[in-house]
């Protein structure tokens, strides 16, 4: 007979202890609140395979044959998360949401460079490569929305002190573009002075 062992506060393999809630979390037949039920588990396999993973890897062909199953998926996700509010599985239907719109964005792009770039009958072949999005450094992104891309051809610079500033606001996680603009914008202020 298999005796069904948890953990306790203390962090020791206890028979069957009290908890907190009064109930018994720990059966022998391993239906605890912290399992998660099979059909959940099989609900974000299904939407992490056909819809989250070929995303990340830009496979529009792959979202493209699945999206037949996005209504389908997120009426399940509703129904699942009347079943098993404790699971909050609703952050779900908010992926496929984003899944959509990214998608339906993308088609938008696409319709758009075949608008732009159509086939002209006056030249033998045509070679568009697309990039990534190259980014900057946070600081110098947020520099050139606070105060401007310094004009190279002109002369100007980065304000290196306004650079470090900028740093040094980023180092709390929890700051805003709001504040670190309103703090900039003063110390400009100050130095003008």
């Amino acid at each position: 007979m298999k005796y069904p062992y948890c953990i306790s506060l203390t962090g020791h393999k206890t028979l069957k202890p009290n908890n907190l809630l009064g109930k018994e979390i720990c059966t022998s037949n391993s239906k605890s609140i912290f399992n998660t039920p099979e059909e959940i588990t099989k609900l974000k396999t299904v939407i992490m395979n056909q819809f989250i993973l070929p995303l990340c890897r830009e496979n529009w062909d792959e979202i493209k044959e699945n999206m037949f199953n996005i209504a389908r998926l997120q009426n399940r996700v509703k129904t699942l998360n009347k079943i098993f509010p404790e699971h909050e599985i609703n952050i779900y239907n908010q992926m496929l949401d984003f899944v959509v719109s990214g998608y339906s964005e993308h088609m938008n792009l696409e319709n758009l460079e075949k608008q732009v770039y159509r086939g002209d009958t006056s030249t033998a072949a045509r070679l568009i490569y697309k990039t990534k999005y190259i980014r900057i450094k946070a600081e110098y992104e947020l520099y050139h929305l606070i105060i401007g891309k310094p004009d190279r051809k002109a002369g100007e610079n980065y304000d290196n002190v306004i650079i470090e500033k900028i740093r040094d606001l980023l180092l709390d996680e929890d700051t805003t573009f709001k504040s670190i603009s309103t703090n900039i914008n003063n110390y400009r202020k100050t130095i003008e002075k």
